[in-house]
């Protein structure tokens, strides 16, 4: 993998076949779904906010757009959609959830976490593995990625803007109470996206200076209004990166260079010791007044471990899994006890959520069967800009460790995605692949 990485302009985007141009129309309506939501917010009245109004506008347009798009995927022919089977057995998942635990039926009926709002809406997460299948140009879903990001950031920088103006960010907390806090932790993950994005366009692209700019801005909106969870997005992308340069034989310098750079800040923090160096941090940026994010306190003060509750959310859903059933709780099972003490309900690992509503034998076949096709798309990908794609969505799909559900997050299902994607497309080129690694050996 040395080529650089490609990806379609705007004006590209915007030719093509009648199928591409409405794959692109769709991922980039998707991908901007909040930014319109926000707009909606602002020129439509509030009872129409209220009934819904601005969601069945752009359901009804997701809807045309999948109708057009297969009803012309039927008539020309060509490679399908390979993720349908994984949408029968989410279905199936939950149809029989709705008829073996009518006592989940608080949760069903959520109106922020119910199925309907999340797995009826298509402007939600679990619809990423659609919309992103709809491709099989690999340099149009990069383009479009790129702009999707790039228009979100702007958005993202006014509501920074704002926010800061107002002196806090408005966020619901686990008993489902709106209050004012200095951190926003959906928007640390969402700035996250625009900073890994920006990190794998400068590593695996041209390496202009707008996409530093891009980066580094988006690095900092994280750091002073997103909380710690999201640099975990960004220290994975960075490993992701650097072993892919590492592995490369053509890159000798790189690895010189980065071993030197290793052995510098080693003998530093040796020779110095982290807590002169994070003090001397702390007295510079208080000089420079920007010492109140939320994370750079943790980094300071050296709580960045600290739980902030979840090792109580563990500890129920440990035991939730040590007393469960073989084949888990079920759809929701999870919300059903754990949502008792939060108002989110889910525990706040993929592992776990998985454990609970389908058992610890199926969570580690699911995991297992994800790992290996990531394994094996990393060590066996050539074109950089599958790679891109990969490694962009797994650093952001790496939240479910510590946050959120993997039925809500839009990167883990862009992610199965593009491993049904990128399988699908190179079905026939394994042989080749292994051949011509040997004689390369």
């Amino acid at each position: 993998m040395s080529r650089t990485l490609e990806y379609l302009s705007p004006l590209e985007l915007i030719k093509g076949t009648t199928r591409e141009i409405i794959a692109t129309i769709a991922l980039l309506t998707f991908m901007l779904s909040d930014g319109i939501y926000y707009v909606f917010e602002v020129i439509l009245p509030a009872s129409f906010i209220q009934a819904h109004v601005d969601r069945a506008i752009l359901n009804v347009w997701f809807f045309v757009l999948l109708l057009i798009y297969y009803s012309l995927q039927f008539m020309v022919g060509g490679k399908k959609t390979t993720v349908w089977p994984i949408f029968f057995l989410i279905a199936v998942v939950i149809v029989s959830a709705l008829f073996f635990h009518p006592e989940y039926k608080e949760w069903f009926n959520h109106s922020y976490y119910g199925i309907i709002s999340n797995f009826l809406d298509l402007s939600k997460g679990l619809y990423a593995l659609l919309f992103f299948s709809m491709f099989r140009d690999r340099k149009r879903m990069v383009g479009t990625v790129v702009l999707a990001g790039v228009l979100n950031f702007f958005l993202y920088v006014v509501m920074f803007i704002f926010a800061t103006r107002r002196g806090y960010w408005g966020v619901i907390n686990g008993k489902g109470v709106v209050i004012h806090a200095s951190y926003n932790l959906t928007f640390g993950y969402n700035v996250a996206f625009c900073c890994v994005m920006g990190m794998l366009m400068y590593a695996f692209g041209k390496r202009k200076t707008w996409i530093l700019l891009y980066t580094g801005a988006s690095f900092l909106m994280l750091v002073f209004a997103g909380s710690r969870g999201a640099l975990l997005c960004i220290i994975t992308a960075l490993v992701l990166i650097i072993l892919t340069k590492v592995r490369s034989p053509k890159n000798q310098n790189y690895r010189r260079t980065l071993t030197s750079v290793l052995l510098v800040l080693l003998m530093l923090i040796f020779v110095v010791g982290l807590p002169t160096i994070l003090s001397f941090l702390l007295s510079v940026l208080s000089r420079m007044n920007i010492s109140g994010s939320r994370t750079i306190k943790m980094l300071l003060s050296g709580n960045m471990m600290a739980s902030n509750g979840r090792d109580q959310i563990w500890r129920i859903a440990k035991r939730m899994i040590a007393e469960g059933r073989v084949f888990g709780l079920g759809f929701y099972g999870d919300r059903y006890v754990i949502g008792q003490s939060w108002s989110y309900g889910y525990p706040h690992n993929i592992y776990y959520e998985l454990a609970i509503e389908f058992g610890v034998a199926a969570a580690i076949i699911v995991l297992t069967i994800i790992l290996v096709n990531c394994l094996k798309l990393w060590h066996n990908c050539e074109e950089t800009e599958w790679l891109f794609m990969f490694i962009l969505m797994l650093s952001c799909s790496m939240k479910l460790l510590i946050s959120d559900s993997f039925w809500y997050n839009q990167h883990f299902w862009a992610l199965i995605a593009i491993l049904c994607c990128w399988a699908q497309s190179h079905r026939h080129q394994f042989g080749k692949i292994y051949i011509k690694r040997a004689r390369r050996m």
